[in-house]
């Protein structure tokens, strides 16, 4: 019996260190039809070059720039021919029979849209992903056993919440119901928002547990730190917005969150402060993606606004309170140095600390400013400090104190202004990508004659322009190469 034809998508991205062996795991499966296929978002460290040369039947596709996976996979997609297509992440090794017990499954049921793996961590024994599961109403997304020996506790298939896109297999009449990946999901959630649309036009999302392989999950990424998890909580936010009604979002979502918020680390925190900021930056297109009414959308970014407020207020507050605590460390190191080196005081000018006016101090904050102003009005003790082998000399307390003042206002000022800019980069950056992508979709799609003949016009007055700016003594390539 003719076995089905199916196409593998590899996307890859700088990952010359774990390519050969995905690949060479690939072509070892006992499954007798299948195409490999490896999309590349723009690699710089030669590994397209080693596999065209190591893998020549791989097929390859080379991207101009980094699109993310959900736009990187869509390449692949759309180029893909088989009935039955699987997506593959290029830090996978899989077993020999992986490719069998996947199709199986795939067959299994005639409603079965998408089929999950059973995925495991570089030891082999280690539990990664036996499929994912969705909370609600937060939307929190996890994966089933992660973290667990894998002793067979998870090795009956079952229907899942979603399945991770590191290895996931669909029908090609999925995608002709529900639609390619979202674009919209640079990185995060483009797999649970495929899985959800799936659901939702009635087909069922199943694990199988016989299709391992081993994922070695976070080599692309390396480490989650504050850019990260805005990446994941902005993705989140935008499912949210995608998938839950304005009264969900108002009467479940926000005040979900705001016990969720509390059971976060300083740098998680911070990320999700980044990507409120994000979203409420690009709110309109926000908008327009979730499909809200004016009335609706006024209430859901009012509702977000305050609490990316809440958010900010408390790392203001954690951030003040830890500033509280290094200014009391220091008074208390001042306390000691008046205690040992007391016997040398001098009485300083009541007008002014270390030439600076004492109403210039106003700028302090409150808590600063109340300290400083007391070792004003009081006597500055001059300290004798061993430096080296040369005789003591006289070193004032309150000159190192104001010198540490100085430079953390300066490093402040610095923090403040680079993350404005990257801020206002990042929004650059998304207003182009989105305004190239209509430009790409208007020229590209269907157009009448009359349209067809304005852009052939406006090609060739374009011509005739650079023609004229090369002016009347310009002279071609072609004439130049004239004796």
């Amino acid at each position: 019996m003719d076995r089905k034809a199916v196409d593998i998508i590899v996307l890859s991205w700088n990952g010359i260190g774990f390519l050969e062996r995905c690949l060479s795991s690939l072509l070892r499966q006992t499954y007798p039809s299948y195409h490999v296929l490896m999309v590349d978002n723009a690699s710089i460290d030669g590994s397209v070059a080693m596999v065209r040369e190591r893998f020549p039947q791989v097929e390859v596709i080379e991207n101009d720039r980094n699109l993310g996976f959900a736009a990187g996979m869509n390449v692949g997609l759309r180029r893909a021919q088989g009935e039955t297509i699987v997506l593959l992440n290029q830090d996978t090794e899989v077993r020999v029979d992986w490719l069998e017990w996947l199709v199986e499954a795939m067959e299994s049921d005639e409603r079965v849209g998408i089929v999950g793996c059973k995925l495991l961590y570089p030891d082999g024994k280690t539990l990664q992903h036996a499929g994912g599961i969705l909370a609600y109403p937060l939307a929190i997304a996890s994966h089933r056993g992660r973290g667990e020996l894998d002793r067979g506790q998870y090795d009956a298939k079952s229907e899942v919440d979603f399945a991770t896109g590191a290895a996931l297999g669909l029908h090609r009449a999925l995608l002709e119901e529900i639609g390619l990946l979202d674009e919209g999901f640079f990185f995060y959630y483009e797999d649970v928002d495929f899985c959800f649309r799936a659901r939702e036009a009635g087909y069922r999302v199943i694990y199988a547990p016989r299709a391992v392989a081993i994922h070695h999950e976070g080599m692309s990424v390396r480490r989650l730190g504050v850019e990260r998890y805005s990446l994941l909580h902005r993705s989140r936010l935008a499912f949210v917005l995608k998938h839950y009604s304005a009264a969900q979002i108002i009467q479940d979502f926000l005040p979900a969150k705001r016990a969720f918020h509390a059971t976060l680390a300083p740098v998680e925190l911070e990320g999700l402060a980044a990507a409120y900021e994000a979203l409420l930056d690009c709110w309109p297109l926000y908008v327009v993606y979730a499909g809200f009414k004016r009335e609706e959308g006024e209430l859901v970014r009012n509702s977000l606004r305050r609490l990316g407020e809440e958010i900010r207020s408390q790392r203001v507050g954690v951030e003040a309170m830890s500033e509280k605590k290094d200014v009391e460390a220091l008074m208390e190191r001042i306390g000691q140095g008046v205690r040992a080196k007391g016997k040398e005081t001098v009485e300083h000018q009541r007008e002014e600390i270390l030439g600076v006016p004492l109403e210039e101090l106003a700028a302090l904050d409150e808590e600063f400013k109340h300290d400083v102003l007391w070792l004003a009005q009081n006597p500055v003790v001059w300290v004798g400090l061993q430096l080296s082998e040369e005789p003591p000399k006289p070193v004032s307390v309150l000159n190192r104190f104001w010198k540490m003042m100085r430079r953390q206002a300066h490093e402040l000022a610095i923090f403040y202004v680079n993350r404005l800019a990257t801020q206002q980069s990042k929004i650059n950056a998304r207003c182009a990508k989105v305004l190239l992508g209509l430009a790409r979709r208007l020229y590209e799609s269907p157009v009448d004659p009359e349209v067809t003949r304005l852009r052939r016009e406006m090609d060739e007055l374009k011509r005739r322009l650079r023609a004229l700016e090369e002016g009347p003594t310009g002279t071609t390539e072609e004439q130049s190469r004239k004796p």
